[in-house]
């Protein structure tokens, strides 16, 4: 069925809007965050606050979004992803860097209400619907916990510090210029490539941003299977009682039963959050994997 020009227009503009909203902080990122309402509906991460002086080991790869180093900061290993566009892409497309800042600023926030709340956090334990979502997002916030609705209901599941999932640690956004990315060497430098009929490439000349990560190494023991499918279920729950959806299936970007893609995930608060897709996917996500 053909889409009318005035429904492409109308996607366009809110994509461009949702491209110009606020999603990271100058502040260092010490401390725990704030776990306000207002903060859940406008979720900013906060800057790096590790030295800067990278010693690079290893390019661990690339994708449509932006490449991938394991770096190493006072001799522990980190994963820096930096991202090909320096600025809002046009029309429909999301700007990668913005979306991983707000997931993993959502997700720093879901496990700080956790963790410092006096009680369990109470959700839906079977959420359906964009409401749904919403509600079970607020449940975290200062002002959900401080009266938590579903705390009494039949259909409620509860959240503590003990059943909380391990998810990939993050330790801010950061910004690297296109000049040190350039003198890494042939083996490290980001190589120029064509990804889904788009153009990647860094320039010397430009600022790019970045995002540290935990570093996620390798799987060891071959007879986990079992138990990564346990942890990958964990974390799938976890965002979908959240109210984020996973928009692709991508078993290369998860390693040892950890989501290290961040930009899979989307909040209700995004264009891209379908309920088509989050109804029910956290069933049998983990099949095929």
């Amino acid at each position: 069925m053909a889409v009318s020009q005035s429904t492409v227009q109308i996607l366009t503009e809110r994509h461009e809007a949702q491209k110009q909203a606020p999603f990271r902080h100058d502040q260092p990122m010490i401390g725990p965050p704030d776990c306000s309402w207002a903060s859940i509906r406008r979720p900013r991460l906060r800057a790096c606050p590790l030295p800067h002086s990278f010693i690079w080991r290893e390019k661990l790869g690339y994708g449509l979004d932006g490449t991938v180093w394991k770096v190493e900061v006072n001799g522990r290993p980190y994963a820096l992803k930096v991202f090909w566009d320096h600025k809002p892409p046009g029309g429909t497309r999301y700007w990668a860097f913005q979306r991983e800042c707000q997931i993993s600023a959502l997700l720093q926030t879901i496990r700080a209400a956790v963790e410092n709340s006096a009680e369990p956090v109470y959700l839906k334990k079977e959420p359906k619907t964009w409401k749904d979502a919403v509600r079970n997002l607020y449940s975290f916030s200062n002002e959900g916990r401080l009266k938590p609705k579903m705390r009494d209901a039949a259909n409620s599941i509860s959240l503590t510090t003990s059943s909380f999932p391990r998810i990939r640690e993050c330790y801010g956004w950061l910004t690297i210029s296109g000049a040190e990315l350039s003198g890494l060497g042939p083996k490290l430098w980001p190589t120029g490539v064509v990804l889904d009929r788009v153009k990647r490439q860094m320039s010397p000349y430009e600022e790019y941003f970045a995002i540290l990560y935990e570093f996620i190494p390798p799987q060891d023991d071959t007879n986990a299977a079992v138990d990564i499918r346990r942890a990958m279920q964990a974390q799938i729950d976890l965002f979908w009682r959240a109210g984020l959806c996973m928009t692709i299936k991508r078993s290369e970007n998860w390693k040892q039963g950890i989501l290290l893609d961040m930009a899979d995930l989307v909040s209700p608060w995004h264009v891209e959050w379908n309920r088509f897709l989050y109804d029910g996917y956290a069933a049998d996500f983990c099949d095929g994997f």
